[in-house]
């Protein structure tokens, strides 16, 4: 992944041709780049993604989270486990441990 650091870089990337994979907006000083190196005939890339500075802000924890839910579940699955991995808050793996100390006092209890 390729993060536009500097006017230079903007140069090369703020084309017409690249716009905001998300809201379609023009890319604008500083904004995020990934490409998958292949190019077509008139030289632009095949595949990429594009994220203007609004949507990086929008969606920077969500994004990055799924992204590596993502990959670890194929990595997983690559080894043979066939696992779905769930993400969950901190809220509920509180609660969640609140309930099982609770049963476990009710357990100790009787």
């Amino acid at each position: 992944m390729s993060g536009v650091t500097n006017s230079i870089d903007m140069r090369i990337y703020a084309k017409e041709k690249y716009k905001c994979t998300l809201c379609n907006a023009s890319l604008t000083f500083p904004f995020l780049y990934w490409e998958d190196g292949y190019r077509d005939r008139h030289g632009f890339h095949i595949t990429y993604i594009a994220l203007c500075n609004h949507c990086c802000a929008k969606i920077k924890k969500g994004f990055m989270a799924d992204l590596i839910q993502c990959a670890a579940t194929a990595e997983l699955n690559a080894l043979g486990y066939g696992v779905v991995l769930e993400r969950t808050t901190s809220m509920e793996i509180e609660e969640t441990a609140k309930l099982v100390q609770s049963e476990v006092h009710q357990l100790r209890g009787k």
